[in-house]
């Protein structure tokens, strides 16, 4: 539940929200004359973003879709529809999904998780949005890493590093790098925020971070048939790319008390415990971005607290 109030007018409450790929996501952006035809979204840096439209979107139809929910609350909860003559603002304004954490293969251990600076500082500064101060975040965020070097805790140095390579890691078969312990244990406090598997987590530079991430990206070639004849249909093939399943993205539900006036949701805490009781329906799962007949999408959300 919330854990501050934000300093952003006129939102009241706030909390921070992960989000894991259970499988490979979609989130598009259209198609463009790229190498690939339907890129996913991504931020001015190069690293995967979930638009606030498309995750606020996806939230919508899937309550849509239950006939027990109200479709004046969910007007109220997330703005109303284009064609209505009434109009004012969503209680619940939702920001812009950054990634924070993503798999990578390793060539021992099979497969790690990858962070770094740039991602933990924008979680930082999310966390402080919200009134709730990671200090072991913040300091990992401030770590100077250099290039074709790593942070790493004990467990994960036992898990992946190659002792005929000097005890060097190789991250997609093409980044190697060599690691230093983190003796603090902060890294293994980072995962358990995470909810990544003690030992998994690997802190890269932020320049080998984006190409590990750029070599974790699914790409994935699609045709369509034509039934008659079955063969590729003509001028029906493109490539599709994808975010890789347990990527670890984090944004911010901001609350407000509610606009319409006729609504019950008076106070901000009504707003945010309506949606959480929305979410029971679904166990937190969500689906996002496009292909969810072909089994991509589907994601779930946590919500952190105030740690103790």
């Amino acid at each position: 539940m919330s854990v501050g109030k934000p300093l952003i007018s006129p939102y009241e409450v706030s909390e921070i929200v992960l989000i894991k790929a259970i499988t490979n996501l979609h989130p598009g952006v259209g198609r463009t004359g790229e190498i690939v035809d339907l890129p996913v979204q991504k931020d001015n840096l190069g690293f995967p973003i979930i638009y606030s439209s498309s995750l606020k979107g996806a939230l919508k139809s899937t309550f849509w879709q239950y006939p027990d929910v109200g479709k004046d609350t969910l007007k109220v909860l997330f703005g109303p529809e284009p064609e209505d003559s009434e109009k004012f603002i969503s209680a619940v304004a939702v920001l812009d999904a950054f990634t924070i954490a993503f798999p990578v293969r390793s060539l021992e251990g099979v497969y790690a998780f990858v962070t770094s600076p740039i991602l933990l500082k924008r979680f930082s500064e999310f966390s402080k949005m919200v009134g709730n101060t990671y200090k072991y975040v913040e300091e990992l965020s401030n770590l100077s890493i250099g290039d074709s070097m790593c942070e790493i805790s004990e467990k994960a140095r036992n898990l992946f590093t190659i002792k005929t390579l000097g005890n060097k890691l190789i991250i997609n078969e093409e980044i190697e790098v060599e690691c230093k312990i983190d003796h603090s244990n902060e890294i293994e406090k980072l995962e358990k925020l995470f909810g990544i598997e003690q030992g998994r987590l690997i802190i890269l530079n932020d320049d080998n971070a984006l190409g590990a991430l750029e070599r974790s990206l699914v790409r994935v070639t699609r045709i369509a048939v034509d039934r008659e004849k079955k063969i590729v249909r003509g001028g029906a093939l493109w490539m599709e790319e994808y975010v890789p399943w347990g990527t670890l993205y984090a944004t911010v539900f901001l609350y407000s008390k509610a606009k319409n006036s006729q609504s019950t949701l008076q106070e901000a805490t009504d707003v945010e415990k309506k949606l959480h009781k929305l979410l029971e329906k679904t166990e937190n799962y969500l689906v996002i971005g496009g292909n969810e007949t072909i089994g991509k999408g589907i994601v779930k959300l946590e919500f952190k607290g105030k740690e103790e």
